[in-house]
């Protein structure tokens, strides 16, 4: 962890589907940047860090922390020594939950920048459940869900009851909870912590200079505008189990908030409209 002594560090906090990977191309553009998107999943040679190595959803995360930080320093020190970097980007929606604790334990030591990368709650439960997820594929291992050992707070249904939107949406309040809990601890280690809105940086060539700004970086204009116009940023492509109604993920939502309400059951602000 020593080779990593004066360089710089930014990572983001955001659950997935929220535009992570943009914004790590977006980083990549900068010179002297290693910007990496996933890297356990990335990466062929990081496969030993894939989550499910803990299984979030039985084990606590504080029973992993020191194998955790060594892997997780093991392979940003590999990255960037790989890529003669001065500066490490990580866009890792694992982050908000596997991640950040063994990374903030070491903060006092590094020059780390935080970003909040916020999407419309219901365009992201449409885009999650769109892939299967609590449907037709298993995100136990890797989701810290409202039944996670993790989780952050009590959901208003059991889970025998629970159904697959119920599992995201107790996913993406969970997400927001550990954001709050981040951005709290940044702020007291002071620690710079940048919001954003995934919307206004997939439209607005003005917004993505200000936060490479705000990041002490730049880049060329003309090249930003080349990423917001390719066919890798467009509604992904990746395969769909189903097409679910954005009408259905907004009254799922609502009807979700209502249940917390009934249970009285305390809940972060969700940001959708």
């Amino acid at each position: 962890m020593n080779t990593l002594s004066g360089r710089k560090f930014i990572f983001c906090v955001s659950p997935g589907r929220s535009g992570t990977h943009y914004l790590s191309q977006i980083f990549g553009l900068v010179r002297g940047v290693c910007s990496v998107h996933e890297p356990e999943h990335q990466f062929p040679k990081y496969s030993e860090l894939k989550p499910h190595k803990w299984n979030l959803k039985q084990n606590l995360l504080s029973d992993s922390f020191t194998d955790r930080k060594q892997l997780k320093f093991w392979q940003i020190d590999d990255l960037m020594t790989t890529s003669h970097a001065d500066t490490y980007v990580e866009t890792n929606p694992m982050f908000c939950t596997l991640w950040h604790d063994v990374i903030l334990s070491e903060a006092s030591n590094y020059d780390i920048k935080v970003i909040i990368l916020r999407r419309n709650s219901v365009d992201v439960l449409k885009s999650i459940l769109d892939l299967g997820w609590y449907s037709e594929r298993n995100g136990d291992h890797w989701m810290v869900s409202a039944y996670s050992a993790n989780s952050l707070f009590s959901p208003p249904r059991n889970e025998v009851q629970a159904s697959p939107t119920d599992y995201m949406i107790g996913h993406l309040v969970n997400a927001e909870l550990y954001t709050q809990k981040i951005t709290k601890t940044c702020l007291a280690l002071g620690y710079d912590v940048i919001e954003v809105s995934s919307n206004d940086l997939f439209n607005d060539v003005e917004s993505v200079l200000t936060l490479l700004s705000k990041c002490a970086l730049e880049t060329d204009r003309q090249k930003i505008q080349k990423i917001l116009q390719s066919k890798h940023n467009k509604p992904a492509a990746r395969k769909k189990y189903c097409d679910v109604p954005i009408e259905l993920c907004t009254h799922e939502i609502n009807e979700y908030l209502s249940a917390c309400n009934k249970a009285e059951v305390k809940i972060p602000r969700l940001f959708f409209s």
